[in-house]
């Protein structure tokens, strides 16, 4: 349940075919290994939760619809306001099934959401009250929820840890940042019938690369910094990119360099 991974980061997004890469997916670069093991089956209530959790994780990815690096202050404000308000549905259901052992950590981040529906204010989403709340979730999710574990690493410019092939099914993608500069995963799968590589896709004009591509989630995190990313895969070709432009060493601070899929951060997986 980490709402954090595209919270009001719109500066990123690249320009070109790449624009579709929003955030792109986990730190760049790539490895054969095979998928973590995940933990044992768990409880029916549990379960529920978790379910939940990650409906919410899934929804509150895609962050606001908005580009900060052009948008005014009141279009942020909106933006942030309708990203909040959408969720509400799905923040309800985690709320009603949360376990004691995260509870408080669930009513922190139902309290600041619901602030940030109310206000428009993007700081709420970026507060470390409820970055600390979400990493006490993800670390309850990752003992009890059951999922499979990938834990990947990102430096520049490059990541190892992501297999090349998934088993179908939601799965945990940890990503670590051990680099200099911010790195992210955006996971985009190849639509049914896409033959052409990842990369060459990346360099088509947006309107043609967007008919070919769906965005999934996507997660990051700042030198130093580890962040989870639970998502649901179904069977298909899929695409792991990193599109934060070289130079940017934290969300304040958006570098001018080329996009780092464009340095060879980009990688394919399969899922069956």
């Amino acid at each position: 349940m980490t709402s954090r991974h595209q919270r009001v980061t719109g500066h990123f997004r690249a320009r070109g075919a790449a624009a579709i890469v929003v955030l792109a997916l986990a730190g760049c670069g790539g490895g054969d290994t095979s998928g973590g093991a995940g933990t044992p089956a768990p409880s029916s209530g549990t379960a529920a939760f978790c379910s939940a959790a990650v409906e919410f994780d899934d929804a509150a990815s895609a962050g606001p619809d908005v580009d900060e690096a052009t948008a005014t202050p009141e279009q942020v404000q909106a933006a942030v306001k309708k990203f909040a308000t959408e969720l509400e549905a799905s923040l309800a259901a985690v709320e009603q099934q949360a376990p004691e052992a995260v509870k408080a950590d669930v009513g922190t981040v139902a309290r600041l959401y619901r602030q940030a529906a109310a206000t428009g204010d993007a700081a709420t989403l970026q507060s470390p009250e409820l970055d600390t709340a979400e990493q006490n979730i993800d670390t309850y999710m990752l003992q009890e929820c059951g999922y499979e574990k990938i834990d990947v690493t990102a430096t520049e410019y490059d990541f190892q840890g992501l297999p090349a092939s998934i088993k179908a099914g939601t799965i945990a993608i940890t990503l670590t940042n051990q680099g200099r500069e911010l790195h992210e995963v955006a996971v985009l799968q190849l639509k049914e019938g896409v033959t052409q590589p990842l990369a060459e896709i990346l360099n088509l004009p947006e309107q043609q690369a967007t008919g070919m591509l769906t965005e999934v989630a996507t997660t990051f995190a700042e030198p130093g910094r580890t962040d989870t990313l639970f998502v649901p895969l179904t069977p298909g070709r899929y695409g792991a990119v990193c599109s934060v432009p070289q130079g940017t060493t934290s969300a304040d601070t958006p570098g001018t360099g080329p996009p780092h899929f464009t340095l060879g951060m980009v990688r394919e997986f399969s899922v069956a």
